[in-house]
Order: C-alpha cells, then sequence, then structure tokens
C-alpha cells in the first residue's frame, strides 16, 4: 500500500515542533505505539479512519480529530485537523483520563493553533517520528 496522507507538525512562534519535543521525550516502545498508528493511518482513505485507530471529537473540540492508543494504561491522544487535501496537522498530544483531556484547555489550545496554521502555513512542517 502506498502513503496518501501527508502527516504535518505544529511549530510554536519559536520555531519549535511541538509534537517531535513530546515524541523525543518518550520511551522506545510508546514511539512504536504511535509510529504504528500513524503509518496505519496515512495508507487509509478519510472514511476508514475511525476507532481504535482514530476518532472525531464533537463538543467543544469539533472539527478535531485524535489518533489513540495506550501504552501503560495511559491513554494518549495526539490532536490534529484535516489541513489539506490527504493532509493532517497534529497541533498537541493530550493523555484522555476519565473520559477528560490532561492538561486543562487542550481544546482552545488546539483551536488557536490551527487558525495559526491556517494564517501561516509556515507554522507546521512535516512531521519527522523516526
Amino acid at each position: 500500500m502506498s502513503v496518501r496522507w501527508a502527516f504535518r507538525c505544529y511549530l510554536s512562534p519559536a520555531g519549535v515542533d511541538v509534537i517531535d519535543e513530546w515524541y523525543r521525550a518518550q520511551p522506545d516502545k510508546l514511539k512504536a505505539k504511535f509510529d504504528t498508528r500513524v503509518r496505519y493511518l496515512q495508507q487509509q482513505p478519510r472514511q476508514a479512519w475511525v476507532r481504535p485507530y482514530f476518532d472525531t471529537l464533537s463538543g467543544e473540540c469539533a472539527d478535531f480529530g485524535e489518533i489513540r492508543f495506550e501504552w501503560k494504561n495511559v491513554q494518549y491522544r495526539p490532536i490534529g485537523f484535516t489541513s489539506g487535501k490527504l493532509e493532517f496537522t497534529l497541533v498537541l498530544v493530550a493523555e484522555e483520563r476519565g473520559g477528560k483531556f490532561i492538561p486543562r484547555g487542550v481544546c482552545e489550545t488546539a483551536r488557536k493553533r490551527r487558525d495559526e496554521v491556517i494564517r501561516d502555513r509556515r507554522r507546521a512542517h512535516d512531521c519527522a517520528f523516526d
């Protein structure tokens, strides 16, 4: 199967790739879980982005989606949005506990970062996970 989707990662105002920063701080086995999810999604048509690998968010986080995976009983949720044809931009990584995102304000931060990327595409670049 060929890669269909490109993943982009949000860059802070200082030019720091916040997704890569999070990724590099993780143990190798957690990185492997994340990599597996991304590789799977890259090769799927958008209609196949469903649980358990992905979910579309609603309510306060409408317009965003989350990559879903668990490692050592922690639910990780890289959050992003469809930013172009066959392009998904990750804006942050949250954890989910008891149906709530950690840290607080995840949806507000995601909206702010999405708006920055929409105004200036240079606020995201192609992700390089491995």
